[in-house]
């Protein structure tokens, strides 16, 4: 008997700690610590270890970023500062799709020089979002990523290739920079994957009686007539 009711108690106190076990973090995948500060003219190669991502390591101090292979995959929405400034690390290469999707509290983000790629709706749906500083060197923005932001004016960086159709879509906006001397070329969400052809009916922004000013390098217009998505601004001005 007492055999028995040693071995029922064994098998509970293995069942409660395989339920209570924390799980350890996989490998390269990280949570980061937010900048706070107001400050929204940082570096964006700024080279301060408390600033850069550390491989297979984990910040417990204010976590607010999940981090997985250099691609940030969300950001926690209690974590942004209450002045709504997010300066994201240099090291992040990618900021995936909903990255920050239907954030309140997001009102200004600077994005480092890391960066290459934005993904589908990152920032969409961001109704408070004012300011979007773009690092230098990102090459592709997805469908739908500035969505229903409150951004008025955006500057588009020269190693722009690929841009996702309504990208730009808000009320707010007024003004695009676009330094890319080639039209970036305007793509399709990865579910549809809509043909060049089936994209001649979308734009960058979905509101057709909007007027937005683009503005893009001297030479450049007649290319930016012509390309799919950038027709559609008005004016469209060489500077």
């Amino acid at each position: 008997m007492n055999v028995k009711i040693l071995s029922y108690s064994l098998f509970i106190s293995l069942l409660s700690y395989s339920c209570h076990k924390v799980e350890e973090p996989k490998n390269n995948e990280l949570k980061l610590e937010l900048s706070n500060t107001s400050n929204t003219n940082n570096s964006k190669d700024n080279s301060d270890n408390s600033s850069k991502i550390t491989p297979n390591a984990e910040n417990k101090l204010e976590n607010g970023l999940i981090v997985k292979n250099e691609v940030l995959i969300r950001c926690r929405e209690d974590a942004i500062p209450k002045d709504g400034i997010v300066n994201l690390p240099y090291g992040i290469k990618e900021i995936g799709d909903y990255a920050f999707n239907d954030s309140r509290n997001l009102t200004s983000i600077n994005i480092p020089n890391s960066v290459v790629s934005i993904g589908e709706y990152a920032l969409g749906s961001c109704y408070f979002l004012e300011y979007i500083s773009l690092g230098d060197n990102i090459q592709r923005i997805g469908v739908n990523a500035f969505v229903s932001s409150k951004i008025t004016e955006l500057i588009l960086p020269k190693t722009l290739k690929e841009i996702g159709y309504y990208a730009l879509t808000n009320y707010s906006l007024k003004t695009v920079i676009c330094k890319a001397a080639i039209p970036p070329r305007l793509i399709s969400d990865k579910a549809l994957n809509l043909s060049q052809e089936q994209l001649k009916h979308y734009s960058l922004y979905n509101y057709h009686n909007q007027k937005v000013k683009l503005i893009i390098p001297r030479g450049t217009k007649k290319l930016y007539e012509k390309a799919l998505g950038w027709k559609d601004f008005s004016p469209i001005v060489e500077e």
